[in-house]
């Protein structure tokens, strides 16, 4: 809430809720699709491509990325 704006913070909030809203729903809908073709295997698969992805991405920032 500090770095919103102090004169817009009602739509920054509700644009960033919205976003995350829809963001849901889109990776609801992949997933569903993703089960209803090809099974919950290839959904499984992906979805722990995706968190290798990003644990390697975390990985690989500098260590004082997470320090204050």
């Amino acid at each position: 809430s500090k770095h919103l704006d102090k004169n817009h913070a009602g739509i920054e909030w509700g644009a960033w809720e919205s976003l995350y809203y829809f963001t849901l729903s889109i990776g609801a809908f992949i997933g569903g699709t993703l089960v209803y073709y090809l099974g919950f295997n290839i959904l499984f698969i992906a979805m722990a491509s995706v968190c290798f992805i990003s644990s390697a991405y975390l990985y690989s920032l500098p260590n004082n990325f997470f320090k204050k």
